[in-house]
């Protein structure tokens, strides 16, 4: 084709004639072949008459084609912008036509072909005409390619913004226009009513606090992109540059709440280098402590999602092996060897489309029928047919990214669905996939809060989309006891809660007989059933009612090793062999022993693999978290105990327990007996032993929750300690309306532990109170140096104080005045039957020095709850009762420990922490400076944290130095533990109880009293046995000298 006609050309006009005069000669079929590419090129690199005819030449053949001249003409499409920084007015109106005509007819997936370089155009260029024409043509864009333009916003507003402050007037006109047609690419409705403030806030920077303030006052609800956060960036950064605290305050709050719905952590990618700066300095140098708390959790919010960014992005296109493919299917459509511009333009448009994983088929006929038909020549459903096999060749899955190993067995599929779940505004899993077979055991394992519980619970109530609940019978494992059935007994129990299944009485009789349960456990009340009984009438309930899926969180919660194993047994035996189960475990051993495959949480999908733990943390150390506590990135740290008087070594015994013996009212033959126990601030004890066996009962004791029927319960006066119980949520189940920070200085108003007040050894019993009203002898010198004698009341102890080493307390009588109040010594005054009081004064005093230590402000409880992984918007702003079992618990930790324990006693701690928290739990006990004991069935966490172990086994308390009990505890079970007077070990030689203060004769006290004084004055720390320790702590030898 000759180009002279255009170029000999009158005018504008008769250029314009030859150009559509040459278009019309061009048939699609042969576009690429006929010259008219080679005489456009020609054209548009010669003469300024010659670029002018070059545009109109452009512009006729995008009016004549359409979309199907996009293969062809988008190469040159920056050249004929750039033709608008020409000098005749004729180019420039030329180049600004074919400009616009063409960005007009752009397929959506052809635009990112050409982005980049327009935005070039209108960042770089010198010539200001083309700045304003390559803005405009990125408007136009908007009307066919929202969704690309709004992905693209990272990009736009920087370089826009920058150009409304450009030196041209025109320059900046376009700007402001421009991004304002942009802007509404952006489908995000909460941000959209403050487009056009940001918009003027960029070029106004008076306009950026009242900005800041409008936004910050936005409850954000929709998911957050990429391109919401385009437009609020550059205002953040503005307003994260004000002085003024307010405004910064208020950026962080914005950042938060954004942060908090961004679905695609990509998505915030681009925005780290930006943001995370300002956050990082405001959460240090800010001088507003509640400016520098909400900084920093929109900080940790921006970094966790940053992290998790790069993990969700799809790979991208393979172009070689897709250009393949792409020639492959149009040979089937009848163009052998297709080859050229429009196979090229057909790869390139491909690798954005499958970009985008949500692009549809109708997606894929918009962007490829046009080509389609160039090349092939076929046309509406023939040519859409085709693109249809595009899509289903190119299209990248969006399962792709996650692992589904399958162990091709041919065990049959119960479920294979997609789904997403979130709890509250947040996004637990996004499209995620959930494939069953039957008979398989699924460990479920992620980070904390990561809703492994949410989704168990959602598939038990029916409320997983695309679950097929119709088809498949799913129980949730659960021991839950309604207060309408307290009263009714097993079998009672059992067919209350499976009778409408059609369960016959038999039935129910003859499961619970396989699985251990006697006549009289059958026959007995429902609540008299140990952690370990229950669990196996919860597993005998759900077969009963033929489940296919049993789920199950934390089944191995208050068991001991015994019953955990016959957990295994039971879930691994010929019962379950048929039943598929979902299991929530924070035990690893217990999920090395059931689990076929592991199911993880990661970047919003599930994913499967075979295997069991142990082979899962091979394949992927990063997860030895859940395996190995001291992997965990958590931290936990406890306050430091108050100095105790007296106390100058962290061995010497601070509790004790001597001869203790105890039974329960009713009770023939004691629950306990001979129990000798001593703890010390130095002290890190595990006690262990069968269910039923006694422990959490023997710490009671040691705690003065149980009175002891007999023997001596020793406690240092200004001992204070934290006692978390093996059901911990009673500590809290009366406060649930309450938040974290408001139970905290409600518990601890007034000085005193309110939760200590209502211990049943506190309160005084109508016995005690009459023998401390007994009129006792009292005997003082008057002012003249004689004796006198009087009978008096006790009315109240007022006070304490130490003489030397012994506590004196001064005592007020009934009418009498202040003047004569008199001081009495500790061991006198119990004695008499005041010990509850002393303790009462003892409780006061600890509790004045502990708040002279710490105040009770917001700001302090605030910051003893991130001690314990509970941050500020927890505990301050949710109510307990919306808190999960693992917030919970930290709660009640918390606030066991807010008043300085000595001694922090932990009842199965392992029940509700996941495994960060268990792993965060353990360094804290590491790095307590005070004693810690706990009660636990879980070996791994007691040897990470122990050195002593208390084995509670036929009735008493033997002393370990090690943690090896897991053997003794399985072999309890085998042992006759019916109470005996005499004991003997294996051979049947008799065991000599060990000597304790109680068994010292009336005459060797006295000598020993004598002898201990003795060397205690000659040298205070001189060392004792234990024997002599607890005589001197018995005696009240210590306050004597």
């Amino acid at each position: 084709m000759d180009a002279t006609q255009v170029i000999n050309a009158a005018n504008t006009e008769d250029r314009k004639a030859a150009a559509q005069q040459l278009a019309g000669s061009v048939e699609l079929a042969n576009f690429e072949s006929c010259g008219v590419l080679k005489t456009l090129d020609e054209l548009l690199g010669g003469s300024p008459v010659a670029k002018e005819g070059g545009a109109l030449l452009y512009t006729a053949l995008t009016s004549k084609f359409k979309a199907s001249a996009a293969p062809f003409l988008y190469p040159k499409f920056i050249k004929v912008i750039e033709l608008s920084g020409g000098k005749s007015q004729e180019l420039r109106d030329a180049s600004e036509e074919a400009a616009k005509k063409f960005a007009k007819q752009l397929p959506a997936n052809t635009v990112p072909l050409v982005f980049d370089d327009v935005l070039a155009l209108a960042e770089k260029s010198t010539k200001w005409q083309v700045k304003c024409l390559a803005m405009v043509v990125l408007g136009l864009f908007v009307a066919n390619a929202p969704d690309q333009i709004s992905d693209r916003m990272v990009k736009i507003v920087p370089v826009i913004s920058a150009l409304m402050w450009d030196s041209k007037n025109k320059v900046k006109k376009q700007a402001t226009k421009s991004l304002k047609k942009l802007c509404s690419a952006i489908d995000n409705k909460d941000v959209e009513p403050f487009i056009p403030s940001l918009i003027s806030a960029i070029s106004k920077p008076e306009e950026v606090e009242e900005c800041v303030h409008a936004l910050a006052a936005t409850t954000f609800v929709q998911t957050v992109t990429a391109s919401a956060l385009s437009v609020t960036v550059p205002l953040l950064d503005r307003g994260f540059r004000e002085r003024k605290v307010a405004t910064i305050r208020k950026c962080g709050v914005i950042t938060e709440n954004m942060a908090k719905l961004v679905e695609d952590p990509a998505d915030v990618a681009p925005f780290m280098p930006v943001l995370e700066p300002h956050l990082a300095r405001a959460k240090e140098e800010v001088a507003d402590p509640e400016c520098r708390t909400r900084c920093a959790a929109a900080h940790q919010e921006l970094v966790n999602i940053g992290n998790r960014a790069e993990k969700t992005a799809l790979e991208p296109l393979n172009k070689e092996e897709a250009k393949k493919d792409i020639i492959a299917i149009l040979a089937k459509a009848g163009k052998a060897n297709a080859s050229g511009m429009v196979v090229d333009y057909m790869v390139e448009v491909a690798s954005h489309i499958t970009k985008n994983p949500e692009a549809d088929e109708e997606d894929w006929k918009e962007d490829f029928v046009p080509a389609i038909t160039a090349i092939t020549g076929k046309k509406g459903e023939d040519a859409e047919a085709v693109a249809v096999e595009l899509k289903n060749k190119l299209a990248i899955d969006a399962s792709a990214q996650e692992t589904m190993e399958d162990d091709d067995d041919d065990a049959e599929r119960l479920c294979d669905c997609r789904f997403s779940l979130a709890y509250g505004s947040r996004i637990l899993l996004n499209n995620a996939r959930l494939n069953l077979k039957r008979g398989m055991r699924y460990g479920i394992v992620a980070a904390k809060s990561a809703g492994k519980t949410t989704l168990l619970r959602s598939i038990a109530n029916g409320q997983l989309e695309g679950f097929p609940v119709d088809t498949l019978k799913t129980v949730f494992v659960e021991h839950d006891i309604q207060a309408s059935q307290a009263r009714m007994n097993v079998i009672e129990f059992t067919l209350d809660t499976v009778g409408e299944e059609g369960v016959t009485e038999d039935d129910v009789k003859t499961i619970l007989t396989d699985i251990g349960f006697t006549e009289a456990m059958q026959t007995g009340p429902i609540t008299s059933l140990s952690g370990g009984w229950k669990m196996k009438l919860a597993l005998a309930r759900a077969m009963l009612r033929k489940a296919d899926i049993l789920l199950l969180d934390e089944p191995t919660n208050h068991l001991d090793v015994v019953n955990v194993q016959w957990v295994v047994d039971y879930l691994t035996g010929d019962v379950c062999k048929n039943v598929t189960s979902l299991i929530v475990s924070h035990d690893t051993k217990f999920l090395d022993n059931v689990a076929t495959h592991i199911i993880h949480f990661d970047a919003l999908k599930l994913n499967n693999y075979v295997g069991n733990l142990s082979k899962f943390v091979e394949r992927f150390p990063h997860a030895k978290a859940y395996y190995d506590l001291s992997q965990s990135s958590l931290e936990f740290k406890f306050p430091t105990p108050g100095p105790l008087d007296g106390v100058k070594s962290k061995g010497r015994a601070i509790l004790s327990m001597t001869d203790v013996e105890f039974a329960y009212p009713g009770q023939e033959k004691p629950q306990l007996k001979n129990i000798n126990i001593r703890v010390s601030m130095a002290s890190r004890i595990a006690c262990v032993g069968a269910n039923g066996a006694g422990k959490s009962t023997m710490i009671k004791l040691l705690t003065g929750e149980l009175k002891p029927g007999k023997g001596t319960v020793y406690k240092h006066p200004n001992c204070n300690f934290a006692y978390v119980a093996q059901h911990a949520f009673h500590h809290i189940e009366q406060h649930l309306s309450k938040t974290p920070t408001e139970y905290i200085m409600w518990r601890y108003s007034g000085g005193e532990d309110k939760e200590t007040l209502a211990k049943s050894t506190v309160k005084i019993t109508d016995e005690e109170m009459k023998k401390m009203k007994t009129p006792f002898l009292v005997q003082w010198e008057d002012e003249e140096g004689k004796k006198q004698k009087e009978k008096r009341v006790v009315e109240r102890i007022l006070t304490r104080r130490k003489q030397g080493k012994i506590y004196e307390y001064e005592v007020k009588f009934e009418k009498k005045a202040q003047d004569q109040n008199m001081w009495f010594p500790r061991q006198e005054l119990e004695d008499l039957g005041f010990k509850k009081l002393l303790e009462e004064v003892d409780r006061r005093k600890a509790a004045q020095e502990s708040a002279f230590a710490r105040v009770l402000s917001k700001a302090n409880v605030e910051k003893h709850f991130e001690n314990v992984g509970l941050d500020r918007e927890l505990a301050s702003h949710n109510r307990i009762s919306a808190l999960s079992g693992g917030q919970k618990v930290k709660v009640v930790l918390a606030a066991c420990t807010w008043s300085q324990p000595h001694l922090i006693i932990l009842d199965e701690p392992t029940n509700y922490l996941d495994r960060e928290a268990l792993g965060a739990l353990a360094k804290a006990i590491k790095n307590f400076e005070g004693g810690v004991c706990l009660i636990t069935h879980n070996q791994e966490f007691a040897d990470a944290t122990t050195r002593e172990t208390w084995v509670v086994a036929n009735h008493t308390c033997d002393i370990k130095g090690d943690a090896d009990w897991t053997a003794y505890a399985a072999e309890a079970i085998e042992l006759d533990l019916s109470y005996k007077e005499d004991r003997v070990d294996a051979l049947g030689n008799k065991i000599e109880v060990k000597k304790t203060p109680a068994s010292v004769k009336p005459k060797d006290k006295k000598k020993m009293i004598k002898e201990l004084k003795k060397r205690l004055k000659a040298d205070p720390e001189a060392r004792l046995t234990e024997f002599e320790e607890q005589c001197c702590n018995e005696w009240g030898i210590f306050e004597m000298l």
